[in-house]
């Protein structure tokens, strides 16, 4: 599945991992790999694109 190797690509580059839980979350480094402050700029980005049904 192209899912599974971009989710690979992700977790080996850093961006994101698991937690015990086999659950993935973003790292301290993901707001500096995305070109973001902090992890809460996400949410003015969800504020600039519009909703889809």
């Amino acid at each position: 599945m192209a899912s599974d190797s971009a989710i690979a690509a992700l977790l080996e580059r850093g961006p994101i991992a698991h937690t015990p839980h086999h659950v993935f979350v973003t790292t301290l480094g993901f707001p500096d790999r995305v070109g973001l402050r902090e992890l809460t700029d996400i949410l003015m980005l969800t504020r600039l694109r519009p909703a889809y049904d």
